[in-house]
């Protein structure tokens, strides 16, 4: 499945001005990544596409509407956690990754004491589905005019690519004027992308209201007024990161927005440096603010000099996956930020209500309804794909086409069976389907569930940029719209902050299953409304 070929063709002249220029610019706004190996000292431009994708405006449009619905529903369900767990309990009872999840927030929970205040930056994935593609299996284009957003999938936590989303945008606006006329044509219209400002600004507001929590010198704090530094925001991140310039950016903002210290670090080193102290009667999250310990780890934790500050927002860019929890050590890391007053983002409720087992539960008859009310719970039921739990494969006998199982046996293409996993690479497509199907136990059944495949419009030849070689491609795309929510948990219970905040376009060759950038797969891009 690998997105490009070998040996890529010589492009025109023209336009291979156009990608130098554009690689140029990506560059010189950075619009870019570490470079390969892992942890390499070199930085390469993002792969993109030379020129924004059209994208039919009412659909771009309502998933704008979308984000804050789907702000609301996350919430609602982190805030409903008894229906939250006893959903991911069959899940976690046949995948370890979310059996440790699950035991996290039902600690947590059972010791009390949790910051009441819930901050989320969501990523909701969506593909434009044609149903006369359907029919066809994926072969021949159709237009975007018989094609209807469907939900890919919710992301809740290390919710990637909206600062150099929003990068992207800008780079295709800039192209769009002369000296390069071949990148873009004088149709259509680039949506504004307000990431840069709209994701540090919703951290920006969790610190303010954390310092009105716990302002210094209150009674019974353990500093005084004027001595007591102020409270840091700390990134969890990977090792090694590669998008580490989309996450610096966010730094960047949050100084703008509030003059808040940020701290990156990965789990390991939570584990080793940070405790839980009692502070204005609550568990604060305090850690050292100069460097940290060689890696050779020579130094205790209690041999780092420094001054402890105090925590005031935990924003986790890595959490989501097995990879990130190699030891003991890094998962009672999560435990202890979970367990402490620091808002989180996500909370461990808000990760779990991302869970493709809650995506598939939300899809039975009258669950989103049950969070959002009949009318918004309707709004969103409208972008839902069709999705099964592997419960369900021997039921609906009688329904057309036999059961659930019936219909995957005989055209497996028209499914994705999907774990509960994140990152890429993951996903079980067509033919491979029923093999893998037959050699499933009936206890790993529960980790797994069936999605309805999507079956968007074909573009093309689009030029993918990648190591600053260009190649023309049939490409699909993938839209993603984020949406910032912060809510105080006082009062009403309504949100102070739910609303949309910007947006990326990642396109891929169009005979290349996985679609994820990090991956390797696709390419960032925007789209251009028509």
């Amino acid at each position: 499945r690998a997105a490009a070929p070998a040996a890529l063709p010589a492009l025109p002249e023209g336009e291979q001005r156009a990608v130098d220029t554009a690689v140029a610019r990506a560059v010189c706004t950075g619009l870019c990544v570490r470079g390969l190996p892992r942890g390499s000292p070199n930085w390469a431009h993002c792969p993109f596409a030379l020129r924004p994708t059209p994208f039919p405006r009412a659909e771009f449009e309502r998933a704008v509407a979308l984000a804050p619905v789907f702000g609301l529903l996350v919430d609602r369900i982190a805030r409903e956690a008894s229906w939250l767990h006893t959903t991911l309990a069959p899940t976690a009872a046949s995948d370890p990754f979310t059996g440790r999840l699950l035991g996290i927030a039902r600690a947590v929970h059972a010791e009390g004491g949790l910051q009441p205040a819930k901050l989320g930056v969501h990523r909701s994935d969506y593909m434009l589905h044609a149903p006369a593609l359907e029919a066809a299996r994926g072969v021949g284009p159709v237009g975007e005019d018989q094609a209807a957003l469907l939900q890919v999938e919710l992301n809740t936590i290390a919710s990637s690519f909206g600062c150099l989303g929003a990068l992207t945008s800008a780079m295709h606006a800039t192209l769009q004027t002369p000296p390069i006329p071949e990148v873009v044509g004088d149709k259509g219209e680039l949506p504004p992308n307000e990431a840069l400002r709209e994701i540090p600004d919703a951290l920006a507001a969790a610190h303010a209201h954390y310092c009105r929590q716990v302002p210094r010198g209150a009674q019974g704090g353990a500093l005084d007024a004027g001595s007591a530094p102020e409270p840091v925001i700390v990134f969890v991140v990977q090792s090694g990161e590669r998008n580490a310039i989309d996450q610096r950016l966010v730094e960047a903002g949050v100084r703008r927005a509030c003059g808040a210290v940020v701290l990156r670090r990965t789990l390991r080193e939570v584990h080793d440096t940070a405790r839980l102290e009692t502070r204005h009667g609550r568990r604060a999250l305090v850690l050292p603010a100069d460097p940290l310990p060689d890696p050779a780890g020579a130094l205790g934790a209690q041999e780092v000099p420094g001054t402890l500050v105090e925590v005031s927002v935990v924003y986790f860019r890595a959490g989501y996956t097995p990879d990130d929890y190699p030891t003991e050590a890094e998962w009672a890391a999560r435990l202890l930020v979970e367990r402490s007053f620091a808002v989180k983002c996500p909370c461990i409720d808000y990760h779990l209500a991302g869970a493709k087992r809650v995506q598939q539960a939300l899809a039975g008859p009258g669950a989103v309804e049950r969070f959002l009310g009949p009318e918004e719970g309707a709004r969103a039921r409208r972008c839902f794909a069709g999705l099964y739990g592997l419960d369900e494969l021997d039921e609906g006998g009688k329904g057309p086409g036999g059961t659930l199982r019936d219909r995957v046996l005989a055209d497996p293409r028209a499914f994705v069976m999907k774990p509960q996993r994140e990152g890429g690479g993951n996903n079980i497509y067509g033919t491979d389907i029923p093999p893998f199907l037959a050699g499933l136990k009936a206890e790993e059944a529960r980790a797994y569930i069936l999605m309805q495949r999507i079956f968007p419009p074909v573009h093309g030849p689009s030029t993918l940029v990648r190591n600053e070689r260009g190649a023309p491609f049939d490409t699909v795309s993938e839209l993603g719209v984020f949406t910032t929510f912060f809510s105080t948990g006082e009062g009403d219970g309504q949100p102070d902050l739910n609303k949309y905040a910007g947006h990326i376009l990642r396109t891929k060759p169009a005979d290349a299953d996985e679609g994820g950038v990090a991956a390797g797969f696709a390419v960032l891009d925007s789209p251009l409304l028509y």
